[in-house]
């Protein structure tokens, strides 16, 4: 988790429903429109921006209305960046400014680095677009600050746009200079009733009968709520989990329900007592922390909340359960990074009512309780520090850590934020030594020593939860003392973000371990007897050995296993009863599974003497199963993999190295067991054949990778799921089937086989990709034209290629590598109407076709070192990017000198054109007439739009 502010490369997703506000989002979209007139007073009138604030009371729905703004400005495309920041009370300029590059370039994962670096690549972003940056939720803060966070913005283009979100009208004018203030007017009655039933009641089923006493009640309570929004829904959420009208009745004559803060109240009131003490946990995080779903549950476990609700019970389900009931009734708020990482906040609303509305259960610095957060920037007393049980540390302070922290002896937990200084390791050796009753521990500290070791740990006889981050650039690995670490009984979960050994002495202790659930890089260790850890949740691999508690039985009562597991050295397992004995189809929690055996000489040497031990056994072959003669020796590879049918919920299947003489009944058999199978993988298979048959129908993607099969499974049309087919690197294999007509991506990879019969493609009506990599055939079908649905097409090494055929339409993409034939069809290119991106790289073509111009949807055309090519035809005028690299080479004796393609002649009449991009291309002397609409032009990595561009003909 960390606890940066909110940030998107385009508006967070819309709320799933917004009433009455249709008239509020036209009014606000003509003010970021509107561009103030040259002289009009006001203090924006100078910057490429002007700033629109919406203010108004807590929970009047600013933010949603803001929400509703950005998805339609995203959709009709305005501004050329839309960034959202959320703004806390206590931001720095530093970590905002990391916010918005992220968001303006979107790239994510940037550490916090040097504030004029940050500001002049934020700047580089914003150089000639119009942006539009929404502060959700501002609050006062000093004006020399606030200049210094809006000073790259300067560099955007004008009519730019800062939209603000407020509760203080006096924040937006002085502040920010707003020109344009929109006080959040009052939903209408109508529309407020509207969204009120709406989350109480849509979907809601009471065996066919209409609610109308609930209507009628419902009515009377949202007129109660004096028009809130976030009253409304949380009240209404809370109503829609109890349809009991006696419920409604009594909710009804409550008086909290006259205040926004009073339905808050309200609301959390109808929780279930462990749900309010997990809720509450999630108060200790400053406003705003992003929250991950799977490290709160770990946390709220390791925290005890959910042993006496979970009783015989899972405790994850418990704890996902509260999880969903929080999400379910808005206390807890859906939100999407711009990287697509989806994380969760806690609502401002609720941080009000729980660290000042009722300071019984308070969570500020200020007042003592349970929760305490020591926030950036200020330093105070503790008061009351034998209450404190749980603490946030945004700020940390040695001298505060020793004096004050220290001396909370009842401290269960200490949670450490991402972008505060790291302790060191003298502190983090007091903390082990000096706070014995904490629960959880998740800490960043530093070592400037050589050895690397983590401090004595295992007085911490309570200690659930480790979560170690050293601040470690040079990536050394860390080393855990055996005896402390193995002594850590209660221990659930350990994670250290640097790699990390135990000492050899400590593996075998590590069964003793037996309440770990979690733990990184676990299945490095290859730790004996691993199997009494019955409530591991992950493994990531093992490996079966031949050695005394390594053997395939191991994993038979690990049933809590989930995710992904990898069995290596299948090759070890010497029966199919120590196979059985796995009981992996009981590992109802795993989603993706491996299964590999090791193809050295000497493991096949070892399996040639089993098979030669082994006594001949009569078969009797059924139905449509594997032909099998009578008298023939069965394979151990064969009797192991068939007791190993995965769990029926696997949607992930890879098996690799498998040398048996045919495949499992559960593969083949009509009645699959594995139907939430979504990827299948064979790879490095040595069998004679591959399986007979594939019988999981609804099967949507199969990759084979180096096996030396001759052909693929006989029933390949009758997949008719199979939507992507991967195939690789099987040398044997010289023909194609016909393939099924559901068929969305096909990829071929070093194929030797001879062309393939045209009624192949006929049936591949669907297919959108064809990638071809060193693939042997001497050309594509004359009928590529049927492929009506593709779009994208790569054509990489395929040498033996001389000519293009006439390509189909619907084409979008097309990508040709190392092509050798020299002569360009112009037939090839007519149809061509919707091609978007084109790209060229070491192609042996003298020339591009001249009916370039007729490519009426070209938008980006990219060349690189084709260096036959010696002229650029006319272009079309939708081309939008032109990328030309690689005309650089020293000549040979006797060659010209090499010079970049001579222009299109019709270069000043491309309006569309706004990138160019050259690279090692040095022997450049004169440009063209550009068009206007050129917006950036690297030669070289330099800029020649710059002003300050040191090119000489930079007269652009």
């Amino acid at each position: 988790m960390t606890n940066r502010p909110t940030t998107y490369k385009t508006a967070p997703t819309p709320p799933p429903a917004v009433f009455g506000r249709d008239n509020d989002v036209k009014t606000i979209t003509g003010m970021l429109r509107d561009t103030p007139a040259a002289g009009e007073p006001g203090p924006s009138t100078t910057k490429c921006y002007s700033v629109v604030a919406i203010h108004g009371l807590p929970g009047s729905g600013k933010t949603t209305l803001a929400q509703s703004v950005c998805k339609v400005e995203r959709d009709v495309g305005y501004f050329n960046i839309i960034m959202w920041i959320h703004v806390s009370q206590n931001f720095t300029v530093e970590a905002v400014t990391s916010e918005m590059f992220e968001a303006a370039s979107g790239k994510g994962g940037n550490k916090v680095r040097n504030l004029g670096v940050l500001q002049t690549e934020l700047m580089k972003e914003l150089k000639g677009k119009k942006f539009l940056l929404v502060l959700d939720d501002f609050w006062k803060t000093d004006v020399t600050m606030l200049d210094t966070l809006l000073a790259p913005l300067t560099a955007g283009d004008s009519g730019s746009k800062i939209l603000v979100t407020t509760r203080f009208e006096d924040v937006a004018k002085a502040l920010l200079g707003a020109q344009n203030l929109f006080p959040i007017p009052e939903i209408e009655e109508d529309q407020f009733i509207k969204m009120f039933m709406h989350y109480a009641l849509d979907g809601a089923k009471n065996s066919g009968q209409e609610f109308r006493e609930h209507e009628i009640v419902g009515i009377e309570i949202a007129q109660k709520l004096r028009g809130s929004p976030m009253a409304a829904r949380l009240v209404a959420e809370q109503l829609r989990g109890n349809i009991n009208i006696d419920h409604w009745t009594m909710t009804l004559d409550s008086d909290l329900l006259k205040d926004t803060m009073g339905a808050i109240w309200w609301s959390y009131q109808q929780l279930e007592e462990h749900v309010r003490q997990c809720f509450r946990y999630c108060i200790m995080f400053p406003r705003r922390y992003q929250l991950e779903r799977e490290e709160l549950v770990h946390l709220w476990m390791a925290e005890g909340f959910l042993e006496a609700a979970s009783e015989a019970k899972n405790m994850e389900n418990i704890g996902h359960a509260c999880f969903d009931d929080l999400l379910s009734r808005s206390f807890i708020q859906p939100k999407e990074h711009s990287n697509d990482m989806r994380y969760f906040t806690i609502h401002d609303l609720f941080h009000d009512l729980l660290e000042d509305w009722r300071p019984d259960i308070n969570v500020s610095r200020h007042v003592g309780s349970e929760y305490y957060r020591i926030e950036e920037g200020i330093v105070s007393e503790i008061p009351e520090p034998d209450q404190v049980r749980h603490l946030f540390i945004e700020s940390y302070n040695e001298i505060v850590f020793q004096e004050k922290i220290l001396k909370l002896k009842n401290l269960r937990t200490i949670f450490m934020s991402a972008t505060t200084e790291t302790m060191t390791k003298k502190d983090l050796k007091l903390l082990f030594k000096s706070l014995r009753k904490l629960r959880v521990i998740h800490v960043y500290y530093k070592d400037y020593k050589d050895r690397k070791e983590v401090p004595k740990i295992g007085d911490l006889k309570h200690l659930r939860y480790l979560s170690l981050w050293p601040d470690d650039d040079d990536f050394y690995e860390w080393t855990l003392r055996p005896y402390e670490f193995t002594k850590l009984y209660h221990l659930q979960k350990f994670y250290c973000s640097s790699p990390w050994v135990l000492h050899p002495s400590s593996h075998e202790e590590m069964c003793s371990l037996v309440n770990l659930r979690y733990m990184s890089e676990l299945d490095k260790f290859e730790i004996p007897n691993i199997g009494r850890l019955t409530l591991l949740r992950t493994l990531g691999a093992f490996t079966v050995r031949k050695a005394s508690g390594y053997e395939i039985q191991q994993l038979e009562h690990l049933d809590n296993l989930r995710g992904t597991l990898e069995i290596k050295g299948l090759e070890n397992v010497r029966s199919k009863e120590e196979a059985r004995q796995a009981k992996l189809g009981k590992k109802v929690h795993l989603r993706k599974l491996k299964l590999q055996w090791q193809t050295d000489n000497q493991s096949s040497e070892e399996n040639k003497d089993v098979r030669k031990s082994k006594k001949h056994r009569t078969i009797s072959c059924l139905g449509d199963g594997p032909s099998r003669s009578t008298n023939q020796i069965l394979d151990p590879q064969e009797e192991v993999l068939e007791e190993l049918c995965p769990p029926s919920l696997t949607s992930e299947l890879k098996i690799e190295g498998y040398g048996g003489s045919s495949y499992p009944s559960w593969l083949s058999e009509d009645q699959s067991k594995l139907k939430n199978l979504q990827h299948l993988q064979f790879s490095r298979c040595s069998a004679s054949g591959p399986p007979s048959k594939i019988c999981t129908l609804n099967l949507p993607s199969l990759t084979i990778l180096d096996c030396s099969w001759s052909s693929l499974p006989e029933n390949m049309e009758c997949l008719a799921s199979l939507e992507e087919l991967s195939i690789s690197n099987c040398e044997n294999m010289l023909s194609l089937p016909r393939l099924p007509m559901s068929l969305k991506v096909l990829k071929i990879c070093n194929w030797k086989g001879t062309d393939p019969c045209p009624w192949i493609w006929e049936s591949l009506v669907n297919l959108c990709k064809l990638r071809l990599y060193y693939v042997s055939w001497t050309s594509l079908p004359e009928n590529m034209e049927c492929l009506a649905s593709l779009e994208e097409m790569e054509i990489n090494r395929c040498q033996n290629m001389l000519l293009l055929p006439r390509l189909p339409m619907s084409l979008k993409e097309l990508t040709i590598n190392r092509w050798k034939g020299t002569y360009v069809n112009p037939g090839s290119w007519e149809s061509l109407v919707n091609l978007c991106k084109l790209r060229l790289c070491h192609c042996s073509w003298t020339s591009l076709p001249e009916n370039m111009e007729r490519l009426t949807s070209l938008k980006v055309l990219s060349i690189t070192n084709c260096k036959n090519i010696l002229s650029l035809p006319r272009l079309p005028l939708s081309i939008k990017v032109l990328y030309l690299e690689g005309w650089d080479e020293t000549p040979g004796v006797g060659e010209p000198l090499r010079t970049i393609p001579s222009w299109p002649e019709n270069m000043e009449d491309l309006t569309s054109l706004e990138k160019v991009v050259m690279t090692n291309c040095n022997n450049i002397h004169s440009l063209p007439n550009l068009p206007r609409s050129l917006k950036e032009f690297l030669l070289n990595g330099e800029d020649l739009m710059r002003d300050d561009c040191s090119w000489p003909a930079a007269s652009i």
